[in-house]
């Protein structure tokens, strides 16, 4: 997706990429446990991680610069982005989560006091 800061439109995409350009070239990791309590700070950080996508040498403070003084419209667009942002990837995990609490398949043979064996009458 496209979001307009700075005066112009930029690629906004919180993805792995976004994620791995912000720990090896920014320094800042984030850990998938910081997705279950995302303070209101975090919107201004995950905002500039989204838009590392296109410009892997952006910094935080450059976004933060844009952010200054910025139309209520704007902000809602912004903040519209990093929550679609961070519930697209948070769902990456959902799936995982819930294959993990489903019971096993059973295997088709029987276990306990039934037996699998036909009946053979005699």
């Amino acid at each position: 997706m496209t979001i307009n800061i700075g005066g112009k439109e930029r690629e906004f995409a919180l993805d792995f990429a976004a994620f791995r350009v912000a720990e090896r070239r920014h320094g800042t990791r984030i850990e998938l446990s910081d997705f279950s309590s995302i303070g209101l700070g975090d919107f201004a950080k995950y905002l500039w991680i989204g838009l590392l996508a296109s410009d892997h040498d952006m910094s935080e403070d450059q976004v933060l610069k844009w952010m200054s003084g910025a139309s209520k419209r704007e902000q809602k667009a912004w903040f519209d982005a990093v929550m679609e942002g961070v519930g697209t990837f948070g769902s990456l995990f959902e799936d995982e989560e819930k294959d993990e609490k489903k019971p096993a398949p059973e295997s088709g043979h029987s276990i306990g006091v039934k037996s699998s064996l036909p009946l053979t009458g005699s």
